[in-house]
């Protein structure tokens, strides 16, 4: 797994943001400034990335780099974790999306959600339904209080739990704080799936990335808060009424999102498709980022024939436009 991440980021030739030719700028947002990423100058509507929470941005750099020859790629540091901000909750997520929207200057664009950034995308869909061309979920989490109950992965009933005691008692952030950090989560994915612990491994690559929120007490206190809140929100009445073609690409293996949950959401989604990969985990669109890449590409372009036009034999397709498993 070691290598093959190796030969992966020298194919993509993405080791840092600057290899990827990502321009930085910022914006203001609620009287705070706002890191916002760009590259390429592709034609038609901008991709909009939306990071998971607590992510830093080179998670993305290598899909990115494969997106930014065909698209104009632009995404931001999401805030809420970091020692001298705010609180910064779901409806703060949809106002810096929106500022970012606004500052590409693009009347539309296709959002892509990367983990919890699927759930601010839906939100905001029903928002500002006019803006939203297409909507792409990579890994996406669909956790939400009182629904799917039973479709956690181990890490998520374990993150869960913890947050919500970090949520009720923060001064109990330092013994806790070693606990879920991932990389430590392994592959297994949902309950009763078969053992693939090797897709957990994380890229070293990613090790600062991913750990940011779990970095120090404060910091994993603030993560804990936003996730409480973000469950909150009812991502699956909102799904019933979005009128965009969506795309899932979700992971046989995923150990942090459960892709058991991914599909029940997919289904709520009048226009959905659903592409999981074969042997794949989490980070996928990391460690195979022009599979993934080609797929959003597709997609784009042609929301209603993606399926037909990207077959491969890692590829399983689930949810056909009318909501039901084939």
């Amino acid at each position: 797994m070691r290598a093959y991440q190796a030969v992966a980021g020298r194919a993509a030739g993405t080791a840092g943001r600057e290899d990827v030719g990502l321009r930085r700028r910022t914006v203001e947002v609620a009287g705070r400034p706002l890191a916002v990423y760009e590259a390429g100058d592709g034609d038609g509507p901008p991709l909009v990335v939306l990071n998971a929470l607590g992510q830093g941005p080179g998670f993305l750099t290598r899909l990115c780099a494969r997106l930014a020859p065909h698209h104009r790629v632009v995404s931001w540091q999401v805030r809420g974790t970091e020692r001298d901000d705010p609180p910064w909750r779901a409806g703060d997520q949809l106002d810096d999306l929106e500022a970012v929207l606004d500052a590409t200057g693009a009347d539309r664009a296709h959002l892509l959600g990367w983990c919890t950034g699927a759930k601010i995308a839906t939100a905001f869909q029903r928002r500002r339904p006019d803006a939203v061309a297409s909507l792409v979920f990579l890994n996406a989490t669909f956790r939400q209080n009182g629904r799917w109950d039973g479709l956690d992965t181990k890490y998520e009933a374990d993150l869960a739990a913890v947050c919500r005691a970090l949520d009720r008692s923060p001064a109990k952030a330092t013994r806790m704080l070693g606990l879920l950090a991932p990389g430590a989560a392994g592959g297994k994915g949902s309950p009763g799936a078969r053992d693939a612990g090797v897709l957990g491994v994380l890229s070293r690559a990613l090790t600062d990335e991913v750990r940011r929120p779990f970095r120090d007490a404060e910091v994993l206190v603030r993560y804990a808060r936003q996730l409480v809140d973000l469950w909150r929100l009812d991502s699956a009445a909102q799904a019933a009424r979005v009128t965009a073609p969506v795309l899932f690409v979700c992971s046989e293996f995923d150990g942090i999102s459960s892709p058991a949950r991914a599909r029940e959401a997919a289904r709520c989604f009048p226009r959905a498709r659903y592409a999981e990969l074969a042997v794949a985990g989490h980070y996928a669109p990391h460690d195979r980022p022009a599979l993934v890449a080609e797929l959003i590409t597709e997609f784009v372009r042609a929301p209603d024939e993606v399926a037909d036009l990207v077959r491969y034999a890692e590829i399983t397709w689930h949810i056909d436009t009318e909501g039901t498993a084939r």
